[in-house]
């Protein structure tokens, strides 16, 4: 019987190859949170892409970034990008194979 402790590269290639899937995973696994609500009026929310807009206030029109306070509010890079470079990073694979495969340099933090 085969212990399986990781999820493999093909388990995961649609969060990984793709953007919408990945963010439906971190909004499912809570990896980033919801907004319920909009903190400047109390309407409650709609997910758009990648913001929760207020969608009851006409007058509102407040708009969050779904990565608002999360890991993934500094990058440049998409989120489904980090977390291949994550994956990468976590099953040990090297600085020098991870720019082969993805193009992107993982710098050392000192």
């Amino acid at each position: 019987m085969s212990c399986k402790m990781f999820p493999t590269l093909v388990d995961m290639h649609d969060i990984f190859f793709d953007e919408q899937s990945c963010i439906k995973y971190l909004l499912q696994n809570g990896i980033i949170g919801t907004i319920p609500r909009c903190s400047l009026c109390g309407f409650f929310v709609k997910l758009d892409g990648k913001f929760f807009k207020c969608r009851d206030n006409k007058k509102c029109r407040k708009m969050i970034s779904i990565f608002h306070g999360s890991f993934f509010s500094g990058s440049r890079l998409k989120c489904n990008q980090v977390m291949l470079l994550l994956y990468l990073f976590h099953t040990k694979a090297t600085n020098t194979s991870i720019q082969a495969m993805t193009g992107q340099v993982i710098q050392n933090t000192p």
